[in-house]
């Protein structure tokens, strides 16, 4: 998967600060919102084992209580 984000521009209100993992489901990246805080973002690639990995996500969001 190439990364078509790239550091310096904005994906979801977010600025885009550094690329920090890649893998099979896709790319991570850590950003800023608007008030300042560091966050990660992952895009994850179309792929058929997709939905699986979504929702790996969402198990792990109710687990730490991320809201």
């Amino acid at each position: 998967m190439s990364s078509l984000i790239k550091t310096g521009d904005y994906f979801g209100g977010c600025k885009i600060l550094a690329q920090c993992g890649k893998g099979a489901y896709g790319m991570v990246y850590l950003a800023e919102n608007t008030i300042g805080e560091r966050l990660i973002i992952k895009v994850v690639g179309n792929t058929e084992k997709s939905n699986r990995e979504l929702n790996g996500i969402r198990n792990y969001m109710k687990v730490c209580k991320v809201h």
